[in-house]
């Protein structure tokens, strides 16, 4: 388990904007939410070159009416556009894993526009 939350082939890194004002970093991330001091979350992500792919998110269950994983969805959503700015050609959000048949995934289907890889032809298809 630590492995797949603590280790990621891409190494921590920064890239520079053209204009040297603005650093994105690069590599696996974990992002903790507090409330009044007591961790409530945390959500495992990868900054790659051209956005951003959550790998996973795990709450205290007391929490569950919070909607931590939408809050938490949004904020990466929100970081790959206020990254765009500066860096146009990181501009993809990746919700991670999606599986139909898994009820938990559901809530993925929310954000459009969404592109599936098809596992036959290997093309991205649009998903609506």
């Amino acid at each position: 388990m630590a492995n797949f939350l603590c280790e990621h082939r891409f190494e921590q890194q920064q890239i520079k904007s053209q204009d040297g004002k603005h650093i994105l970093p690069q590599g696996l991330f974990h992002r903790k939410y507090y409330l009044d001091g007591e961790l409530i979350a945390v959500s495992v992500f990868c900054i790659m070159p051209h956005g951003v792919e959550s790998y996973y998110f795990f709450y205290d269950p007391k929490y569950k009416p919070l909607s931590l994983g939408v809050v938490s969805v949004k904020w990466e959503i929100d970081f790959v556009l206020e990254k765009q700015k500066h860096f146009p050609e990181f501009k993809y959000y990746t919700p991670g894993s999606y599986i139909h048949t898994t009820h938990k995934m559901n809530y993925k289907k929310k954000y459009q526009p969404m592109e599936l890889l098809c596992p036959v032809t290997y093309k991205w298809r649009l998903f609506d």
